[in-house]
């Protein structure tokens, strides 16, 4: 099965949409839970603990790579386990590495995919688009692996460059076209939009047609609405998938973070549902 087809079945399966963000900053989990503990045995331990909460509701899980790679090798071996874990338990969800790789040489290529693929054991990273198909193409060799394309990104001054116009269109529109038809062989390859910039997404969706992935976030903080999901839809209402993190994932301090965030994920499950069943 590929890995398109994977996140499918999951969504069917589950009836959700909800993507959870593994953004576990140590200084962010309660201070009860991190005694005693280093600090990458601290993220694996809440890691595992949102995670049961939350997997009934969570199509994938996406882990920021930074938010490890900053504690070290006890970081990166938390985020390891992490996947591990999931996969030992939960094998039909998704693990998401947001790495926003670039690598263009095949030699930087085959290293990266043995860190993050081989090593880390991520489920589908994620893959700027601005060294062009030599990056693209080389992470999406394998089909059960797959590239998350950051085609048009949530923070503010993303327009100082996706937005440029280039042959009458934006940037970001050019990036969803390639992303359509040329790099999509193997069919594992979705892409970036966010919910923050709505008109952009909208473009992007009628730009990748019905059938392509679509993974949006920037809503709350961000300043997007969880009503303009509707945007990214396809003709069935489904292929979305809509990401949070912090909102869920530190729903509280206190001794109840597991229960919180579990309720929190299962809210935004069928918010998410409630508002894409009425478009």
């Amino acid at each position: 099965m590929n890995f398109i087809d994977k996140l499918k079945n999951r969504i069917k399966q589950i009836d959700s949409l909800l993507v959870v963000g593994l953004d576990t900053a140590v200084d962010k989990v309660p201070s009860h839970f991190k005694k005693d503990k280093t600090n990458g045995e601290a993220i694996l331990g809440y890691n595992k603990e949102i995670i049961d909460a939350t997997c009934q509701y969570a199509v994938a899980y996406k882990s920021n790579y930074v938010f490890y790679s900053s504690e070290g090798s006890d970081g990166l071996e938390a985020l390891r386990e992490t996947n591990r874990y999931l996969h030992q338990h939960y094998p039909g969800v998704v693990q998401i590495v947001d790495c926003k790789k670039d690598e263009n040489i095949p030699a930087g290529i085959k290293k990266a995919k043995q860190e993050l693929f081989d090593w880390l054991e991520a489920d589908a990273i994620t893959v700027t688009p601005w060294m062009g198909s030599d990056t693209i193409l080389g992470f999406a060799q394998d089909q059960e692996r797959g590239v998350l394309v950051l085609c048009k990104d949530s923070n503010q001054s993303s327009v100082e460059i996706q937005d440029l116009e280039i042959k009458g269109k934006p940037m970001y529109q050019l990036v969803a076209e390639y992303v359509a038809g040329k790099w999509n062989r193997n069919s594992n390859v979705f892409i970036e939009a966010p919910l923050n910039f709505p008109e952009a997404l909208k473009r992007i969706r009628s730009v990748v047609g019905d059938d392509m992935l679509i993974l949006t976030l920037g809503f709350g903080s961000q300043g997007g609405k969880l009503e303009d999901l509707v945007l990214g839809l396809n003709s069935q209402k489904t292929n979305l998938l809509v990401a949070a993190a912090k909102k869920i994932i530190f729903a509280s301090e206190g001794k109840d973070f597991a229960q919180a965030a579990s309720e929190k994920a299962r809210y935004y499950r069928d918010e998410i549902n409630r508002i894409r069943l009425a478009a």
